[in-house]
């Protein structure tokens, strides 16, 4: 006797809860068609109305499939399994379904008609075309499992399909595929810790259920053994269900300390001494047994630590350091073409370095005649120190003076060379940076640079030209502080001498005298504003140094508004 093999035990051919008329796995005759229904979260989902299921499935999956059949007279459906290979004559045959009577038609016992048929159709034009096997063992309200056994007739041989005809009663029959295949499970723990030299196996012996196994190492077996530290993690699939999980696996060595050797501990701060392994107990110094251990002071500690893999002795040599204190030195100055090296590395060698020119080396070289401020930090394991240096350099300039001054008769000149440092002596003697022409003539000075890189002498001729002064004089001003002539002033094109402007009132009571041709007359008089009106002026000035004086009268009106 052997079991028959279908094309699609597992109802795949279709979706859940839709009819089969369109599959060419799973048939079904006549016009009403078996439903697929699904079980999922409690509750049967299907195609037809009524159906009336609540019986739960007899395996737990994420979501269990079943056929529903209903005997409805003439209409009474049923489904069709495509068989891998035709029927024999005289051959002994078994067919295995789990099944139960229930949901809307159930009489309490579920035993529909088994048929064997050449084409797909059970029936065409309602004549029915199959050969009839026999009957399922009866089922009750309890889901049943159990063969069914039958040998190929004349009738049957060459059929290659059965199908399953509920003509009384209704039933579920359940999904081959899952009752076969059990449900799947996989709980690994987040970590697994081993020794070195230990195996750990990791996966479920449910897995081997699986239809498909896939661990992220390539392995494909229900269990693998891991002996390296890493990620694992795998995933598996059946008909019942589909499950997924991970761990990290750490295989220790020896215990250790940490940091194990030599260490430095910065002025005033702490070193924190630690334990690793497979929970390690160590006995420290002073004979505490925590996984932590502070250092402040400077010296050799030494600790014995015991975990699940092994008992070792560690010691940590501690020494004393500190943040950088770097120093470059004053700022400099020096004269053309003169190098100059700037050295880090001898206030702090054991740290690295940052200039502000990019560089990264403890010493550089400054910029050949570029005056420039250059800084440096340096860096170690207590942190960041810093300094900086201006370097100068004084290089000759190229021109003083120019070739040719021009100044109006009988005004000054003033020649001034005040952005060149150094020490000065002119024409008569003098050693400012500055000298006040009064007259034509040969000028000539020379400068000494303060750091005594180079000295230079330079020559000009001032030449006399006449030259006029407009000046223009307002009528009104409005004092109102809109930022639009709010002031009295008069307006000259070029700085008059001995400038004064007398204001009176209307009595010829002096109230203001203002002596800088820059400052205008607000309107105010010790600070108060004055009342709209005519007011006087008395203005002395002369246009050139020594030159005539100039005196102008006249009138001005205060408005506080336009009008």
């Amino acid at each position: 006797m052997q079991g028959q093999t279908f094309v699609d035990p597992c109802f795949f051919s279709v979706p859940a809860s839709s009819g089969f008329s369109n599959s060419t796995d799973i048939a079904n005759e006549p016009a009403n068609g078996a439903d697929m229904v699904k079980y999922e979260n409690g509750t049967w989902s299907n195609a037809g109305s009524g159906s009336g299921l609540s019986i739960e499935p007899p395996v737990i999956c994420d979501a269990v499939k079943a056929i529903f059949l209903r005997s409805q007279g003439a209409n009474s459906e049923g489904v069709g399994f495509r068989l891998t290979a035709p029927l024999n004559n005289g051959g002994a045959y078994f067919l295995n379904f789990t099944y139960v009577s229930h949901g809307n038609g159930s009489t309490g016992t579920f035993s529909p008609k088994v048929y064997a048929c050449n084409t797909p159709n059970l029936f065409i034009d309602g004549v029915l075309q199959g050969t009839l096997l026999g009957s399922l063992n009866p089922a009750g309200t309890t889901w049943f499992t159990g063969n069914f056994n039958f040998n190929g007739s004349a009738g049957a041989a060459g059929a290659t399909w059965i199908f399953i005809y509920a003509d009384n009663g209704s039933g579920l029959i359940m999904n081959n595929c899952q009752i076969a295949a059990g449900e799947l499970s996989i709980d690994l723990p987040n970590i697994t810790e081993i020794c070195q030299g230990e195996t750990a196996t990791l996966g479920d012996p449910s897995l081997a259920n699986a239809t498909s196994i896939v661990w992220n190492t390539g392995a494909a077996s229900a269990t693998i053994n891991a002996t390296v530290s890493g990620y694992y993690a795998v995933s598996a699939s059946n008909s019942c269900n589909s499950v997924s999980d991970a761990t990290n696996v750490i295989v220790y060595t020896e215990p250790d300390l940490v940091p194990d050797g030599d260490t430095t501990l910065c002025q005033g701060s702490s070193i924190e001494l630690r334990t690793v392994g497979f929970n390690p107990i160590a006995t420290w110094p002073d004979g505490s047994n925590d996984s932590l251990f502070f250092v402040t002071a400077p010296g050799l500690y030494q600790v014995l630590i015991t975990d699940e893999c092994a008992t070792v002795q560690r010691e940590v040599n501690v020494s004393l350091d500190s943040i950088p204190v770097i120093r470059l030195g004053a700022d400099t100055a020096l004269c053309f073409n003169e190098p100059l090296s700037l050295n880090a590395f001898i206030n702090w060698p054991a740290s690295t370095y940052q200039w502000s020119t990019g560089e990264t080396t403890p010493v550089i070289a400054v910029t050949l005649n570029e005056s420039a401020v250059y800084s440096v930090s340096a860096t170690n394991l207590c942190g960041t120190g810093s300094d900086a240096i201006y370097v100068e350099y004084s290089l000759e300039p190229a021109d003083i003076l120019a070739g040719t001054y021009e100044i109006c008769f009988g005004r000054q000149l003033i020649l001034n060379t005040a952005g060149i440092e150094g020490k000065y002596e002119w024409r008569d003697g003098s050693t400012d940076s500055t000298l006040p022409v009064p007259s034509e003539g040969w000028y000539w000075v020379t400068i000494e640079d303060d750091d005594d890189c180079w000295v230079i002498s330079d020559t000009t001729i001032v030449i006399e030209i006449p030259c006029t002064c407009p000046m223009f004089l307002p009528n009104s001003f409005t004092p109102n502080d809109d930022g639009l002539n709010d002031e009295f002033r008069p307006v000259f094109t070029c700085e008059p001498y001995d400038y004064q402007l007398d204001l009176y009132n209307r009595w010829g009571v002096k109230i203001q005298t203002i002596v800088d041709p820059t400052i205008g007359w607000n309107g105010k008089s010790a600070g108060d504003p004055l009342e709209d009106g005519v007011y006087a002026f008395r203005l002395f000035y002369r246009e050139v140094y020594d030159g005539i004086p100039i005196i102008k009268f006249g009138h001005v009106v205060l408005l506080h508004h336009d009008e």
